[in-house]
Order: structure tokens, then C-alpha cells, then sequence
């Protein structure tokens, strides 16, 4: 399911004040970050986290379903046709590695989002770029170690099994392509890293 920059529900189990508190606070930072010009080096040569590979095998362990959510900053051009591509990039992909895909909540409460976060640059020299956060995770219900009878306690104990996240200093121009294409491969990483699972359960 696309979710627009108005919807009240994130599969994060955050509530609509919570993400934009938390998006201005980003904001924030990164405003303060890119003004300090060592800065930029810093983040074009940082790498994109990999998590340890057993652990990512034993979490994607018996995923057959996900629930696709697609989160859009409102600042992003052509926001609406780039949601719309990208969601159904995400479905076509995800059900090619045998998953099924769903847009309703109560048929599946894994999650699969893909959020996009667009934090324009105001400094003086700066105006022509913006920075683009790129992100994929499947999240799920969560249980308390020391309490695994308290499944989902307040209706939104939800935990990352699988995350990728990338940031990255764009031309305006160029922020379109680098969503899709940044998108894209994450989801093939995803698909790559779920694949291995299934090879590791038929063994």
C-alpha cells in the first residue's frame, strides 16, 4: 500500500507528530552537518551498513509475506509519479523471489517499507543540492525476551529483522533517478540476502 505524506499510519508503530518530530529533528542535524564543509567528503565515502550474514540468514528465516509500505517525502518532485513507480517496482520485484505482496494490514503484519527522505540544502552555495535518504526495512511484531507472552503489549512493538539505509548529496536534477535506482538496489540486497535464507531452511 502507497502511503502519502498525510497518512496517520507508519509501520514503524509511530503516530503521524511522532514522524514529523522526528523528520524536523533530521532536518535539523543535517542543516547543521552540511554546514561545516569537511562534512561532505565524509558522507560520499561512507559505506552502506552490511549486516553479519548469519544473522540476516536466521532472521528472513520463513518470511513468505509482506505488507508493502511506500513513504514519500512531499518536497520530492514528481512525488505522486515516483510513489506510483516505485511501488509497483517494489511488488514486482518482491513477488519475483516467490513473496507475497499484499496492501492490506490485517491480511499480514510483516512489513516491508521503503521510506524516502529529502532534506534541501539552504546554505548560500548549496542551493543547487539537496540530500536524499534512501531506506528499506521489513519490520515485525516483537516479542520480550523476558516475557514472550507479551506479543505486541501496546499494539506497536514492532522490530527491524532487515534494514538498508543510504544518504547521499544530489543535484536537484538528479534526485528522480538516484531514488529509483538507489531503491532498486536495495530491494535486489533484500532479495538476495532473503534468497540465501530460503537455500539455508531446504538444506
Amino acid at each position: 500500500m502507497s502511503m502519502g505524506t498525510t497518512s496517520q499510519v507508519f509501520p514503524h508503530g509511530r503516530s503521524a507528530p511522532e514522524e514529523t518530530m522526528l523528520k524536523s529533528l533530521s532536518k535539523t542535524i543535517l542543516a547543521v552537518c552540511v554546514s561545516v564543509p569537511v562534512v561532505f567528503p565524509l558522507l560520499s565515502s561512507c559505506q552502506k551498513t552490511e549486516g553479519s550474514t548469519s544473522i540476516v540468514k536466521r532472521q528472513l528465516e520463513g518470511v513468505k509475506s509482506v505488507h508493502l509500505s511506500v513513504f514519500l517525502d512531499q518536497d520530492i518532485p514528481n512525488q505522486e509519479a515516483i510513489d506510483k513507480q516505485l511501488t509497483e517496482l517494489a511488488k514486482k520485484v518482491l513477488t519475483g523471489t516467490g513473496l507475497s505482496v499484499t496492501d492490506k494490514p490485517e491480511e499480514c503484519d510483516v512489513y516491508f517499507s521503503i521510506d524516502v527522505l529529502l532534506f534541501p540544502i539552504k546554505n548560500i552555495g548549496w542551493t543547487d543540492y539537496a540530500l536524499v535518504e534512501v531506506s528499506t526495512e521489513l519490520s515485525e511484531p516483537v516479542r520480550l525476551v523476558r516475557n514472550p507472552s507479551l506479543k505486541n503489549a501496546q499494539c506497536d512493538r514492532y522490530g527491524a529483522t532487515w534494514k538498508k539505509n543510504w544518504v547521499e548529496l544530489k543535484k536537484w536534477p538528479a534526485v528522480e533517478s538516484f531514488i529509483v535506482k538507489e531503491v532498486l538496489e536495495q530491494l535486489d540486497s533484500f532479495c538476495s540476502d532473503l534468497k540465501r535464507a530460503n537455500r539455508m531452511t531446504t538444506k
